[in-house]
């Protein structure tokens, strides 16, 4: 025979198993109890079970730190007053059909619990009974549901006005990066769910209501109902029938408004919870407990009181107990204060440390001025801060490096349409926006044209004006772009985070890397990790990031160093060299044209012998300053040449050479790219210009 405990726990799975049945199968059962006329003892289960069910509510409702810990508690109690309306309604066939076997089985007729309730609880005095279930309902429809319905109407009104307030502070702080992303979409998710509490908890405190009024009609039928069928259809005495039908009706009452009024205590004191994190018995016990001083005026109070008629004993115990609580609150303070100076010296000088503390660096921040910081709130149709993160994901599909967090702050040290990017503290780079006029570009554009502010565009320094948007047909007329300012904005940093990529891979980011690569190439990190440390990862990595070189694959860049580094290749320079030969056909489409052609400018033959010659085993010093300079502005001029008629040109060039033109060119033409021939892969290479000796 199997034991209890294997039983219930059998039981209790499979109510665990199919507990999504559970509400259809509540609903059925409720329209079969209004159907069909109950036995006295399902009676009395059901009535016993609608008490059980209030009281856990209301535990419930003490115990919970937050009223959302309890967000169920709006569609609860609808089920719950349901419920017990059902119940009314068959306890009511019972009590009209109580006598239908005879005066001595009529008060029983209606099932064990209303007929104790009827006489236990008033005491076996109706007069009493009345007395109490009046005394109840009235409480409950003009002090409790009353207060419940008027905290829950203005709760919801504040939390739903105070929506917007919040949403923008979690913006905010999502853009600065004191919170992630995740942590921001949980506090949102709340925001939402406690308006939807609030406002469900406005809507069910009326069926509160209603309730109240519903259970003191009923109870006038219950009383009326019975003494007609007693008098007219059972033939009974006026006696009989007020004994009977009376002591059934407040004990029904009495039995259905206890819960009804447990329901409205927890109504009550789930919607007047403040915001501190907390249940409710600990809250209060810490605060009332929390000054001695008021606990030690009221014994004295209790104690004067003892010089008037009131009874002695009750009053000495009251104030005793106050008295000796204050007593022990204030030896705990004391105590507490004595134990403070042994390490008060200790803490002075921690607290010393934090306060000259500088505040950590951000890795980016934006600045901007008054008059900008309508681009970042969303309450004033900004949208800043998602073109910021969208700008993240984009950056991080290019090059492979995820950004963190970029810090939006007001700087009243700018000017009104000022703005500033800072890496690591350090100013970047500044600009000027106007929120009202659009950024007129590139076309046909000559000086009168447009009237506006002449300036130039911040990505590739053409000239540019900014218009009204009056102007705006006769800029399009010139074919010229017109261009928002949180996209001149979004631009600017884009541009300014993909040249400064290098700067923002951290050595703990790299990590990361490695260990996320760890679980799809277990040998590979192991293998690398023996032969490289993170720093020389990190060194390689940001070479490539500084050409915007893609570090996406991973996986590849880590093979090809690692087999660098096992043929005896030595430097971050020269391992990335050869990392870059195994990425060429990712660099050559990357540069290349729509229709597959490359584009370059070559050095002749000449040249790069007396370059190589210069840089010797890779050595770019050794290029003297007067050659270094007249060799840069030549091929930086043959690629602005190109630039101007639409083409995007690569220099090309023999792989010693590469890095040491690169270089060359970093001050004059920082943008431009340097190919070697081994990284040429599966492109048409077209040379529309070649620089020579003669030239340089």
């Amino acid at each position: 025979m199997a034991r209890m405990p294997d039983i219930l726990s059998r039981a209790s799975g499979a109510v665990a198993a199919h507990r999504g049945l559970f509400l259809p199968l509540a609903a059925i059962g409720l329209i079969l109890v209004i159907i069909i006329p109950l036995p006295a003892m399902v009676m009395d289960i059901l009535l016993c079970a609608n008490l059980a069910i209030s009281a856990v509510i209301l535990l419930t409702a003490l115990q919970v730190s937050t009223p959302l810990e309890f967000s169920a508690f709006p569609t609860l109690l609808l089920l719950a007053t349901l419920w017990r309306l059902v119940l009314n309604v068959a306890s009511t066939r019972l009590i009209l059909t109580a006598g239908r076997n005879g005066l001595q089985d009529a008060q029983l007729g209606a099932g064990h619990v209303i007929n104790a309730f009827g006489g236990f609880v008033p005491s076996g005095s109706l007069a009493v009974g009345l007395i109490l279930f009046g005394i109840i309902v009235l409480v409950q429809f003009m002090v409790i549901t009353k207060g419940a319905s008027r905290i829950s109407e203005v709760a919801a009104r504040f939390t739903l006005d105070a929506m917007p307030g919040r949403q923008m502070a979690i913006d905010a702080e999502l853009a600065s990066g004191r919170i992630e992303a995740a942590q921001a979409s949980r506090q949102r998710a709340e925001i939402a769910r406690s308006a939807d509490f609030y406002g469900a908890m406005d809507g069910a405190s009326k069926f509160l209501r209603g309730d109240a009024l519903a259970g003191l009609v009923i109870t006038v039928v219950n009383l009326l109902g019975g003494m007609y069928v007693g008098m007219v259809e059972y033939g009974w005495s006026w006696s009989d029938t007020s004994a009977v039908f009376s002591r059934l009706t407040v004990g029904d009452g009495l039995v259905t408004q206890i819960p009804a009024f447990l329901l409205s205590i927890s109504a009550a004191l789930l919607v007047s919870r403040s915001g501190r994190s907390e249940d409710l018995g600990r809250q209060v016990i810490s605060q009332l407990a929390a000054r001695p001083v008021v606990l030690a005026i009221a014994a004295g109070f209790l104690g004067m009181l003892l010089f008037t008629q009131l009874p002695k004993l009750p009053l000495l115990m009251l104030g005793g107990g106050l008295a000796g609580l204050a007593y022990t609150v204030r030896g705990r303070a004391r105590n507490r204060a004595a134990s403070k100076p042994a390490s008060c010296a200790a803490i002075e000088r921690h607290e010393s440390q934090d306060a000259v503390k500088m505040p950590a660096v951000d890795p980016v921040r934006l600045d901007l001025g008054f008059a900008l910081v309508r681009l970042a709130d969303k309450a004033r149709g900004g949208d800043l801060t998602d073109r910021i993160a969208q700008m993240r994901m984009t950056i991080a599909e290019e090059l492979g490096l995820m950004l963190g967090p970029i810090r939006i702050r007001d700087d009243m040290r700018l000017e009104s349409h000022e703005y500033a990017i800072f890496i690591r503290g350090a100013k970047i780079a500044s600009g000027r926006l106007y929120p009202n006029q659009r950024l007129a570009v590139g076309g046909d554009l000559k000086e009168g044209d447009l009237h506006g502010r002449a300036t130039t565009e911040p990505v590739f320094g053409t000239p540019a004006v900014w218009i009204s948007p009056s102007q705006s047909e006769k800029a399009i007329a010139l074919k010229c772009m017109l261009v928002e300012p949180a996209a001149v904005l979004i631009a600017h940093l884009g541009d300014i985070l993909r040249s400064h990529a290098p700067q923002l891979l951290a050595r703990k980011q790299v990590a990361d890397m490695l260990e996320t690569l760890k679980v799809s190439a277990p040998g590979l990190v192991q293998e690398i990790t023996q032969r490289l440390s993170v720093g020389d990862v990190q060194k390689v990595l940001g070479n490539l990031l500084s050409e915007r070189v893609s570090i996406r694959d991973l996986e590849m860049i880590l093979e090809a160093a690692g087999d660098a580094v096992a043929d005896g290749v030595q430097g971050h320079e020269a391992i990335t060299e050869r990392v870059r030969s195994s990425l060429g056909r990712a660099l050559c489409q990357q540069y290349a044209s729509a229709d597959g052609r490359l584009w370059c400018v070559s050095l002749d033959a000449s040249l790069e012998d007396s370059l190589c010659r210069y840089v010797g085993h890779g050595k770019s010093g050794a290029i003297p300053p007067e050659v270094n300079r007249k060799v840069a502005r030549t091929v930086a001029s043959r690629l602005e040449d190109l630039r101007r008629s639409g083409r995007q040109a690569v220099v090309l060039c023999s792989p010693p050479l590469r890095p040491a033109i690169r270089r060359m060119l970093a001050d004059i033409s920082p943008k431009s790219t340097v190919l070697a021939y081994n990284e040429v892969n599966s492109v048409e290479v077209n040379s529309v210009a070649t620089v020579g000796a003669d030239e340089s």
